[in-house]
């Protein structure tokens, strides 16, 4: 149980991060980005299973 609510909270931090990168970086890209998060989300999806 412990080990699961480190994850969340590792999560909530780096969707934060991803969040205010993508505030500052500007992207035009909107493919980039959306693909982005999909891939760390599938990777961390991995990681959990």
């Amino acid at each position: 149980m412990a080990l699961l609510s480190e994850n969340m909270i590792r999560l909530t931090l780096v969707r934060a991060f991803f969040i205010r990168r993508e505030k500052f970086s500007g992207y035009s890209n909107k493919r980039k980005k959306s693909f982005e998060k999909f891939d760390f989300e599938r990777n961390l999806k991995n990681l959990l299973s």
